[in-house]
């Protein structure tokens, strides 16, 4: 997780138990209960005469990686989109959603 992104989920209240201090500094205890066996695929192509084919291999691909490894994929987003700049919006719009962690 980078530090934005744990900015963020402090600043929404998404970090059970954390608090600042009175000279500021954030706190978040160590013994939350963080089920890290779940995750979500992303899968993206660049190329869209790429799509049907490369978007699904690449999706499965990482899905059997995930089950081999004792992970349960409960979301799984794929995207058509170029290399040369940064707009990934279906990962944004994955990043930003809770529900896929619970």
């Amino acid at each position: 997780m980078t530090y934005r992104t744990a900015w963020n989920r402090y600043r929404a209240g998404k970090i059970e138990g954390a608090y600042t201090d009175e000279h500021g500094f954030i706190h978040v205890p160590e013994d939350i209960d963080v089920d890290l066996s779940k995750a979500a695929i992303y899968a993206r192509v660049s190329d869209p005469r790429k799509r049907k084919d490369q978007l699904l291999k690449q999706e499965r691909r990482v899905q059997d990686w995930a089950v081999v490894n004792g992970y349960q994929v409960v979301e799984s987003v794929r995207e058509v989109g170029s290399g040369v700049n940064d707009k990934r919006t279906a990962l944004t719009a994955l990043l930003k959603r809770d529900t896929w962690e619970r």
